[in-house]
């Protein structure tokens, strides 16, 4: 199973499955796994306390406004760290509306990543197959300029 894993609580993570679903799925999406690391942390926050915040809002204002809910959490200084495995599932444009999904949620983690918002430092990390990196390459350029990857 493509998962991000949320097995690093002292620097405040987060969990992505690759395929459909990758915010709101049940097995593996984002409010799903950040919910579980808010209930491992002693806090209870449902998954539909989660979706509030994408309600009338870009994926990119959901995603941004959930990760300072848990950066805050996490406290002062942390490091808001998702990996996300099996990346190149992002690229498959096999199923349209899968395709359209992930297209979206990437482009809105990578432009937190490029103007995060305050008291959030994320770190992103992409486990993906050699073989696939080209789109990966692409999509991170287009997101950051010139800037070295």
């Amino acid at each position: 199973m493509a998962a991000i894993s949320p097995s690093i609580w002292r620097c405040a993570v987060g969990g992505i499955e690759a395929g459909a679903g990758i915010i709101f799925g049940r097995d593996g999406g984002l409010i799903h796994l950040l919910s579980d690391w808010f209930q491992r942390g002693g806090r209870s926050v449902a998954p539909r306390d989660l979706r509030k915040y994408f309600a009338g809002r870009s994926t990119r204002e959901g995603l941004a406004q959930a990760l300072a809910e848990a950066a805050q959490a996490a406290g002062e200084g942390r490091i808001l760290i998702l990996a996300i495995d099996q990346a190149e599932e992002r690229f498959d444009t096999t199923d349209k509306s899968k395709a359209a999904e992930a297209r979206e949620s990437l482009d809105a983690l990578l432009a937190l990543l490029a103007t995060p918002p305050a008291g959030v430092e994320p770190l992103v990390i992409f486990a993906i197959r050699a073989d696939s990196y080209d789109p990966l390459a692409v999509a991170l350029a287009r997101a950051f300029g010139s800037a070295k990857l």
